[in-house]
């Protein structure tokens, strides 16, 4: 782990970023402001090419891409920073804080440590350097096999129930993230505020967006740890396909919102996603009874809603036909009481009543006022699938979209913008 914590210290250690137009070739701890700080820096350590999104209030997201076996593999962490005169400290999601001096230039900043020194450079609006050094890196590590460091990436070779219940229960927090952020970003469509009644506008380069964007990978990227590490073991399957589950159940919902989906470097779209989703829920064979976790009563809906998505009213009605499914996520309220405040006790996905909503909707009935009482998980979904959503929210028609994160455009040269932004 020490090489992750050392590089994370280099790359949040931008926080004490540039000062503007300074001739002197550092900035002193007086000159440091929010404004400096705010931006996308990046720096590349061979196959690997690192970068964070500085965002205000203390707040920032590290990518970190692998080229490994003609295909990038990329992980995301939600980062907290401070600081005070010349030291940073960081606390990244799931590690302990650390803290480190840094100088900075107009165009440069570096981390000095005891053993080791890292330079950043800054991402500015328009150029394609990053495009570039990705472009380098696949030409000079193509048909390479150069194994990710353990360090930088989760270890494919889990092997005991033990480990598996720790990653699992990483990966139903990730995925309680991913849908409070989509909830508030669904709600910020519809309303124009989010769910603390704060104004915000909806466009690329939007706090809301990128986090929504990134949790929902940040999920899909645990899943797939636990299913790389007991594909072979057949006594750990139920962990492999809960997690196979709960992917296919956050790429239906990035599908939804965006519009679009990466999957293992490749773009694919609304429909393509579906299709992906149906198959890997094609493989899931059984699942925990756990009623805190997604179990077998709640795959139905989870297939339906699926369904539904991909225009086939049919199936939906099939699946939902006598469906017992009751999936929630839950807060604790010592722990969580902000967001209990915001949400309540748990956020329901899918309960009797919400399934006996789609199954009226298969059935082509009007379920908008009963949708309207509940809302929540689901609205936002049904009314672009009924045709309301633009009359409800007051959207232009691109806007049924969310827009794709500026930063994921940047990064990413196979993905483009959706209509309109």
């Amino acid at each position: 782990m020490r090489l992750f914590r050392t590089l994370i210290l280099a790359l949040i250690s931008l926080f004490v970023a540039c000062e503007d137009g300074a001739d002197t070739g550092g900035s002193t701890p007086n000159d440091i402001t929010e404004e400096h700080i705010v931006g996308l820096w990046y720096m590349t350590i061979e196959n690997q090419l690192f970068s964070v999104d500085v965002q205000p209030k203390g707040v920032a997201t590290l990518n970190i891409e692998v080229y490994d076996e003609d295909k990038w593999l990329k992980m995301t962490t939600m980062l907290d920073y401070a600081f005070i005169d010349d030291i940073i400290v960081v606390k990244p999601e799931g590690y302990e804080a650390w803290s480190a001096r840094v100088d900075v230039s107009d165009t440069a900043l570096t981390l000095l440590g005891d053993d080791f020194v890292y330079i950043l450079k800054r991402y500015y609006e328009g150029d394609d350097t990053i495009a570039l050094e990705r472009e380098r890196i696949v030409e000079e590590y193509s048909n390479i096999d150069v194994t990710p460091p353990s360090e930088l990436l989760p270890d494919e070779g889990i092997v005991s129930d033990g480990e598996l219940k720790k990653v699992v229960s990483s990966m139903y927090l990730s995925l309680r993230d991913f849908i409070c952020q989509q909830l508030n970003l669904e709600h910020i469509r519809l309303y124009g505020v989010d769910l603390r009644d704060n104004n915000v506008y909806v466009s690329p380069s939007t706090n809301e967006v990128l986090q929504t964007w990134q949790a929902g990978y940040k999920t899909i990227n645990i899943a797939d740890v636990i299913i790389r590490g007991v594909q072979d073991d057949s006594s750990l399957i139920l962990y492999r396909d809960e997690a196979t589950a709960v992917k296919s159940l956050v790429y239906y919902n990035l599908a939804m919102l965006f519009g679009q989906t990466v999957n293992l470097g490749d773009t694919l779209s609304a429909v393509e996603t579906a299709d992906m989703v149906m198959d890997m829920l094609d493989t899931v064979t059984n699942l925990d009874s756990d009623a805190s976790r997604l179990n077998n009563e709640d795959l139905p809906a989870l297939r339906a809603e699926v369904a539904l998505f991909a225009g086939d009213t049919d199936e939906a009605a099939y699946l939902l036909t006598d469906c017992r499914a009751d999936f929630r996520l839950f807060f604790n309220a010592d722990i969580d009481s902000e967001l209990v405040e915001i949400y309540g006790a748990d956020i329901m996905l899918y309960n009797k009543q919400r399934c006996d909503l789609l199954l009226a909707e298969a059935d082509g009935a009007d379920v908008t006022s009963e949708w309207d009482s509940i809302g929540g998980y689901g609205y936002w979904a049904m009314l672009k699938r009924v045709g309301l959503a633009m009359s409800m929210s007051g959207c232009a028609q691109h806007e049924l979209l969310m827009p794709i994160p500026e930063y994921e455009i940047h990064m990413n040269p196979d993905i483009s913008q959706n209509d309109g932004y």
